[in-house]
């Protein structure tokens, strides 16, 4: 078929490895990289029992739990507006989603800039 008008010139390949890093970016700051680290002391503990199910606890487990405590503006000024940030990324590289719905697509670009 034709190509949308709001198409884009960038490779495929460069436009789903961005998609994949972004994918993973709000995978990780949820879970275990969570942004509730350094706010809920309860997770601490959810962490820790989630290790012992699977049998394993990482090395880098405890750097995680630690990393963000006592600092909630670290995670409230970094750490989810990179969260927004790598969603609202996946939706502004949708050609789909830009041609049907322009107005959300320019909301999200100014999102995008005042949370980078």
């Amino acid at each position: 078929g034709n190509p949308s008008p709001y198409a884009t010139a960038w490779p495929r390949w460069l436009l789903l490895t961005i998609k994949a890093l972004c994918y993973m970016m709000v995978a990780w700051a949820v879970w275990p990289g969570s942004w509730i680290s350094g706010v809920w002391p309860a997770y601490a503990q959810l962490f820790v029992i989630v290790g012992d199910h699977v049998g394993r606890r990482a090395p880098m487990m405890d750097d995680i739990l630690s990393k963000y405590k006592g600092q909630t503006a670290v995670v409230f000024l970094h750490q989810l507006p990179s969260v927004l940030w790598s969603a609202l990324i996946l939706h502004q590289l949708s050609d789909q989603r830009r041609g049907a719905h322009m107005r959300a697509h320019r909301l999200a670009g100014y999102v995008i800039l005042a949370s980078a």
